[in-house]
This record gives structure tokens, sequence and C-alpha cells, in this order.
């Protein structure tokens, strides 16, 4: 499961490796193998989990990180649509107000991940 996530590109936490080792040895518990039953997926068997498999906690960049490939033309459409509103509302100069610290974050949002 980590490995198909980090496949993907996405962000694998500590936490969702835990959550889905309890899910596991929950369902097998249920399937008779009680030995699954006392599994909690303690700090410590997470960190011989992920000694074991060779993974390592890292802290999340946004260095390299590019944006989508498209940004470029939607940013062109997006000034040709509101130039258009403009002539078309007749909006004036004085309507109009820079929001250019409105903030567009394509980071995760947590600070580490494994990786």
């Amino acid at each position: 499961r980590v490995l198909e996530q980090r496949e993907k590109k996405q962000r694998v936490s500590r936490r969702l490796i835990r959550l889905q080792a309890l899910k596991l040895a929950k369902e097998l518990s249920t399937s008779g193998q009680q030995h699954c039953a006392a599994f909690t997926a303690s700090l410590g068997w997470l960190e011989k989990f992920l000694r074991r498999n060779h993974f390592a906690l890292r802290a999340t960049t946004t260095t390299c990180q590019r944006p989508p490939a498209d940004s470029i033309p939607k940013l062109v459409d997006f000034i040709l649509f509101i130039r258009e509103q403009r002539k078309q509302h007749k909006y004036s100069d004085g309507n109009i107000f820079a929001c250019d610290e409105t903030a567009v974050w394509l980071d995760p949002i947590g600070k580490r991940c494994v990786t």
C-alpha cells in the first residue's frame, strides 16, 4: 500500500501506515487469526516496519515543484475572460481591487511523509 501511494506521488504519513496496519490486523483477527487481536501498531512497531522496508521519514518540500502543465493556458483564458467581463459590464478601475495575495497551496498538508 505504501509503495502504491508513493508511485501515485501521494503523501504517506506514519499515521496512515499505523491505521492501515490496525485495519489489517482487525480483518485477520475476525477471520480466525486470534494472535492479531492484540496488535496495537505501536510507535516501536512502526519504527521497525519502516526500517525493515527501507522507508525513511522526510520533510516535505516544494523544491523543484512545477505548476501543472496547463496553468499558462488557463491563466491566459482567465485574463481574457476578465477583460471581456470588464468591457461587457463597464467596470471602472475604481471598482477593481487587487487580490494578489490570495494563497493557493499546492503542497501536501503535513510537514513529513514516508519515502
